[in-house]
């Protein structure tokens, strides 16, 4: 069975996202923070006229750097009946995709296993599956 995955970047790592699981792709223009949230929560933005909460993947990840601060791209998510925006540095392309994702097997962060769905095959590399509502929780 065939899958559709968005991939997507944040520092060095190429991720792969189910494209089921995602509501909207977009640019924000300003992020406004929200006093005492996690550090990994980057604020509220708002996309077509709905305000969302927009999770820094990299920080959620343990990077040392924040794709929020310039205009990051944003994968738009539903979980539990709430929208809210991935930032990435960037988003490449959304692929089609045969195999399953494998188990993990190499030696990644403890970040990484926790939001790790698996790994993928593509184009010969092996790219991180992951779960956006792990990220999220994380």
């Amino acid at each position: 069975m065939t899958q559709s995955y968005i991939l997507a970047e944040t520092g060095s790592v190429t991720f792969a996202l189910s494209a089921d699981k995602v509501a909207a792709v977009a640019s924000v223009g300003e992020i406004t923070p929200v006093p005492l949230a996690d550090s990994h929560v980057a604020g509220i933005a708002a996309i077509r006229s709905q305000v969302i909460t927009v999770i820094d993947v990299g920080l959620a990840l343990g990077e040392a750097t924040s794709a929020a601060q310039a205009e990051p791209s944003l994968i738009v998510v539903e979980i539990d009946g709430h929208s809210y925006g991935l930032a990435v540095d960037d988003i490449h392309d959304v692929i089609e995709i045969e195999n399953e994702p494998r188990s993990l097997g190499a030696p990644f962060s403890e970040q990484w296993r926790q939001i790790a769905l698996g790994v993928l095959d593509i184009d010969g590399k092996a790219v991180i599956a992951v779960d956006p509502a792990a990220i999220v929780q994380s």
